[in-house]
């Protein structure tokens, strides 16, 4: 496994002694990190890194700004992971990595539950006038205590100048989207309790994501 040396440099700074080094994941394209786990004395650790691409440096410090925003916007929600360091470079950063259960293997009732905290979560970020843009069942880490949300990449800050401006429209669909890929997901683990009946406009961008732009990452 290659890793490359100013990720390698940043973790000697901060961690000095890192332990089993681990590419969980990585990037299919240039908009995905790689993301590895590491531990030492203290505890476990997942950093997420664009190091590996050194040309497009401008790029991936645009995409790691982007997700530090709102995780500093969120520091101290129980959703949101602690950002325990990030690198000098703006191409990395660290979170303490979660021992997780995935929902589809979670029963009925704490499935329930589960859906209830989303439904918080998603409120609590929309009262801010945030939305999340990739609510699927992945990115909620749940670790039989706290429910997390996490790849805040595609997120909107409709708080910005030039996003204040956007017609009225298009704000609430990105808000509703939010709510209708939430019900979607659960919609399949709990269809006694969850209806999902979203809109027309809903399924010309459900059908983009599943196919023209899972095509385009594979280029």
């Amino acid at each position: 496994m290659h890793i490359p040396s100013a990720l390698q440099a940043f973790l000697y700074k901060n961690y000095p002694h890192y332990q089993g080094l681990q590419l969980v994941k990585k990037g299919d394209n240039l908009f995905q990190a790689d993301l590895y786990r590491f531990h030492n004395e203290k505890g476990e650790y997942l950093v997420k890194s664009y190091h590996r691409w050194t040309c497009f440096a401008w790029l991936s410090r645009h995409l790691i700004r982007r997700e530090l925003h709102f995780y500093s916007c969120f520091q101290g929600y129980s959703f949101m992971l602690p950002l325990l360091c990030k690198s000098k470079d703006s191409l990395a950063f660290v979170v303490p990595w979660v021992h997780h259960t995935p929902i589809k293997r979670l029963c009925s009732e704490e499935c329930a539950g589960v859906f209830f905290r989303a439904r918080k979560v998603i409120s609590t970020i929309h009262a801010r006038k945030i939305t999340h843009g990739d609510i699927r069942l992945k990115n909620f880490l749940y670790n039989g205590e706290h429910l997390y949300l996490i790849d805040w990449v595609t997120s909107v800050d409709w708080n910005r100048s030039l996003l204040r401006k956007m017609p009225a429209p298009l704000k609430r669909m990105f808000y509703r989207t939010d709510w209708y890929r939430l019900e979607k997901m659960f919609s399949k683990l709990l269809p006694r309790q969850v209806d999902f009946h979203p809109p027309w406009w809903y399924y010309p961008g459900a059908f983009f994501r599943k196919n023209i732009y899972r095509w385009f990452k594979k280029d």
